[in-house]
């Protein structure tokens, strides 16, 4: 018989509904990656998440993994689909916001999303191009359609993300709040960049300092939370490990097979928890050996 430790309900889902990502940026694994073909999930197979995704208390919804959602095709359908079963307030955007226009702004209205976050590195031209990985010709319309965007929904909460460990960190926070201090439904946050279980190693993310067997969990998300109560979901409908399992490599269950907690509940779930929460030994080729937020 299987050890139950945790039987876990999903709270959030990041649905990665396309693959390929628009920026370098420094502090993400995609800018050390050979570069990804877009591949789009269907909007049958989108459907079939969101339904499945309806059977528990979701409480956000993104369109994210390490994507640059703008690039999706159908995003808009997406959004459709999601008014038309009735979903309100529960989608989650991260973008880079190099393609946002006056196409989408116009089309989102103010039940669709819970927030939109912007990664926005630097307010300054030649940083942003060097943090971000983007011509800098670029800065200045992206800038004034993040802005557009915020001015214009004014009902939606708007997050501005700043990343990569450095120096200039703290610096760089400090101007974009100061620039976004007119706006009331925006709020700056300095988020730390780490390696992403293992996908990435320079100077601007922070590296894991433990060497541990057996573990006392995973403090992602929050302290408070389990594994699998923040669901990685790829374009292929499967159910990874977690969101820093870039490369793919742990795949729990597929949802065009099985229910979520089919998947929940399954012996390859319920062993990967045993390990991470200490019941059994850690598994030498599980990522979580190279994850920041291993305890």
């Amino acid at each position: 018989m299987v050890d139950v430790i945790d039987i876990t309900k999903p709270i959030f889902a990041d649905v990665e509904v396309n693959r390929a990502c628009n920026a370098n940026c420094v502090y993400c694994p995609v800018s050390v990656t050979k570069k990804r073909k877009n591949e789009v999930m269907s909007l049958e197979e989108y459907e079939n998440i969101l339904q499945r995704l309806l059977q528990h208390e979701i409480a956000g919804i993104t369109f994210n993994s390490y994507n640059e959602p703008l690039i999706d095709p159908l995003l808009k359908n997406r959004i459709s689909l999601v008014r038309k079963l009735g979903i309100k307030n529960k989608l989650i955007l991260f973008s880079n916001g190099i393609l946002l226009n006056e196409d989408i702004i116009n089309f989102v209205n103010d039940t669709d999303f819970l927030n939109i976050t912007f990664n926005l590195p630097s307010i300054h031209e030649k940083e942003w191009e060097v943090l971000l990985g983007v011509d800098k010709r670029f800065h200045k319309k992206t800038l004034e359609n993040i802005d557009n965007f915020i001015e214009t929904q004014e009902y939606i909460n708007f997050n501005i993300s700043v990343h990569g460990e450095s120096t200039t960190l703290t610096r760089r926070t400090q101007e974009i709040e100061q620039y976004y201090s007119p706006f009331e439904n925006v709020v700056v946050r300095q988020v730390f960049s780490h390696n992403r279980a293992g996908s990435i190693n320079n100077d601007y993310v922070l590296q894991p300092n433990h060497n541990v067997k057996k573990t006392g969990g995973c403090d992602w998300w929050d302290k408070e939370t389990r594994l699998f109560n923040h669901l990685l979901i790829s374009y292929k409908s499967k159910i990874l490990l977690c969101s820093h399992d870039f490369h793919q490599k742990h795949e729990i269950g597929d949802l065009k097979k099985h229910s979520i907690e089919e998947i929940l509940l399954s012996e390859k779930s319920i062993d990967i928890r045993n390990q991470i929460y200490g019941k059994k030994t850690l598994d030498k080729n599980l990522i979580c050996n190279n994850c920041f937020f291993l305890r």
